[in-house]
């Protein structure tokens, strides 16, 4: 025979059941001692804790999934920011700015070969990379600032349409000059105030028709 469905009594001092539609419980039911629901730091009852909803999903009373771990999945996110949000470097090759950065740190200068990752419009020392040239800056109102890559040679630049050079040495045209050029003569200049970034080569795209400066030999394995 099944038995009837039961509901808490009215009179909680008792601790009896009272059956629904009038049906008058066994006395085992009726005096049987009753577990005290749990009570949170909050106040509110928590009768199911995860133990009692594991026992009645193995009786096939109720559905049970366990709980959602969230350190878990915040540290799964992080990852996966970490690992896109770090692909790319300041002289990089790009189709667009989402190729250097998800986030808009840095812009993809599409004008030049194969796309240069960048920082348009930086101050002295504010590149996160690199060192911040300014191209074009006589007259001044021409000027513009961008973050260009700092190189030792040609290799350090890692792409073939790329030169490594001093600033000093890049013409107005874009070419390449085998002597030091007066400030007026010049196209670009570092204006960071770091000595290391001030004195440093830059990786640029040359004119075509402007001779790059030949790569330095590298050095004898056996000196």
């Amino acid at each position: 025979m099944k038995r009837p469905a039961l509901v808490p009594s009215a009179d909680q001092g008792r601790k009896t059941l009272e059956p629904i539609f009038g049906q008058r419980p066994s006395a085992d039911q009726q005096y049987a001692p009753q577990r005290e629901p749990k009570t949170s730091q909050s106040g509110r009852n928590l009768p199911l804790i995860r133990a009692d909803a594991e026992r009645l999903a193995i009786a096939g009373r109720v559905p049970y999934a366990p709980p959602l771990t969230m350190p878990r999945a915040t540290i799964s996110l992080l990852a996966i920011l970490a690992l896109t949000g770090c692909k790319d470097h300041i002289g990089d090759a790009c189709g667009s700015s989402i190729d250097c950065s998800p986030t808009g740190a840095l812009q993809c200068d599409v004008s030049q070969p194969g796309g240069y990752c960048t920082v348009f419009a930086c101050d002295a020392d504010t590149c996160p990379e690199g060192a911040c040239v300014e191209w074009r800056f006589i007259p001044s109102r021409t000027a513009e600032t961008w973050c260009m890559k700092t190189c030792d040679d040609d290799r350090s630049c890692r792409r073939s349409e790329y030169s490594c050079v001093f600033p000093e040495n890049i013409t107005q045209s874009g070419g390449f000059s085998e002597t030091v050029l007066p400030v007026e003569e010049r196209v670009a200049r570092i204006i960071d105030l770091d000595l290391y970034k001030a004195e440093a080569k830059i990786c640029v795209a040359l004119t075509a028709d402007a001779p790059a400066p030949e790569p330095e030999p590298e050095p004898d394995a056996g000196i």
